[in-house]
């Protein structure tokens, strides 16, 4: 590509993101998406012993979903809190950064590359080694995070590229505590928030160096595939955001699809033991990778279409019109499916089938952690978010060697 193609792909771009507006901050699958994993996990399991007290509790279990992301995570309007909290907010959002996602890119040279599966901290000398050989790749695709020592990677270079996987398996112990000493409230708790965790990795922006197309032409594309086409589905089935519960009012746009994904995929892989867990969560995001390519070209493909109209047609269209054609005609591309070569798939039809296998994996980890734990009778009763506490209850990451 000459320099001068670049450049009117540059400046294409630049005027598709100012079209986007103030793109809020990448929050996973956002609150939508989310909440829809949670719920769709739900509908695996609400016949069972655990399912049944989750269901009695859905709505907690639903906003237990975004907690990661508005409660443990510091933003511009909590500014307004009492110093003490907003102290307290801004310290667990320092501990929250890196783990949301898990830029498996940066170990794996090549598919084949297989990567620790056992504790955080007994994997770090093998992650280490593993960036230290990738050092050139990462440099090239996120230049923020080259290394300062490729002979000598360290602790604070993994864990900049996220641990998301080893926050689920956290999760997942403390749930199994919690379910042991008959804690039902504090189990629903460490529940509802892994299946967050799980859903950061069917993501396939959170397991990325390229997390927003920036080294693909295609910046701004984590936010629209994660948060904005679903929304604009949402929407389009007459749900809505209540902004003081936080909760969707429906999944009556992506629910069905979704949970039929999530039924195949846990009829196909069965239980899953604690040791397999994280395994299980790289199996997760390595089919993820494939969708990357074909996503990322087709978004730069809808930006450039859409602003050389505009330029063409001399035009200066409302920002919101202009990002709302480009998230309506992006999420209804269809696209050769990677995974499934044997089918198209629209774009919100893949963001579909990425939460209903995540579904399936929250579901499966909910029920292994309740058969771990001895499947206990449980004393179960309706609770209140509020009463749980989140952010004085906050699980530090103490997988994370040097966090106490």
């Amino acid at each position: 590509m000459s320099i001068m193609m670049r450049k009117t792909g540059f400046h294409l771009l630049a005027l598709a993101l100012l079209a986007l507006g103030n793109v809020p901050a990448a929050f996973g699958w956002g609150s939508y998406g989310h909440q829809q994993i949670n719920v769709g996990a739900l509908e695996l399991i609400k016949g069972t012993v655990l399912g049944k007290c989750l269901k009695l509790n859905e709505k907690v279990v639903q906003r237990l979903s975004v907690t990661p992301d508005v409660d443990w995570k510091a933003g511009p309007k909590d500014k307004e809190l009492p110093e003490d909290e907003y102290k307290a907010k801004q310290a667990i959002d320092r501990d929250e950064h890196s783990l949301h996602f898990f830029e498996e890119d940066a170990y794996k040279s090549t598919p084949e590359t297989k990567l620790p599966s056992g504790a955080f901290k007994d994997g770090v000398p093998e992650l280490e080694r593993l960036l230290g050989e990738n050092a050139d790749h990462i440099a090239e695709v996120d230049p923020s995070k080259k290394l300062k020592d490729p002979e000598h990677p360290t602790l604070d270079d993994v864990t900049k590229h996220g641990t998301a996987p080893w926050r689920s398996l956290q999760l997942y112990d403390l749930a199994v505590a919690a379910l042991k000493a008959g804690e039902v409230s504090k189990a629903i708790f460490y529940l509802g928030t892994m299946g967050h965790y799980v859903g950061d990795m069917s993501q396939p922006f959170h397991a990325t160096l390229d997390f927003d197309g920036q080294a693909s032409d295609a910046k701004g594309i984590h936010h629209v595939f994660e948060e904005a086409i679903l929304e604009t589905a949402a929407k389009g089935a007459d749900a809505h955001l209540d902004h003081d519960t936080r909760l969707w009012s429906s999944f009556e746009a992506t629910h069905d699809e979704v949970v039929a994904t999530a039924r195949r995929e846990l009829a196909a892989a069965g239980g899953v033991a604690r040791e397999k867990i994280i395994s299980e969560i790289t199996r997760l995001l390595d089919t993820g990778q494939a969708y990357i390519a074909p996503l990322t070209e087709a978004f730069s493909k809808e930006n450039r279409a859409y602003c050389e109209a505009q330029l063409n047609e001399k035009k200066q269209s409302k920002h919101e019109k202009i990002a709302q054609a480009v998230i309506t005609a992006f999420m209804g591309l269809s696209l050769p499916d990677p995974v499934h070569e044997s089918r198209q798939s629209s774009v919100l039809g893949i963001a579909n089938a990425r939460m209903g296998e995540s579904s399936a994996l929250v579901a499966r980890m909910w029920t292994s952690a309740f058969e771990a734990a001895g499947s206990p009778a449980l004393n179960c009763s309706k609770i209140s978010f509020e009463s749980l506490d989140v952010v004085k209850n906050y699980p530090r990451p103490t997988y994370i060697p040097g966090v106490k």
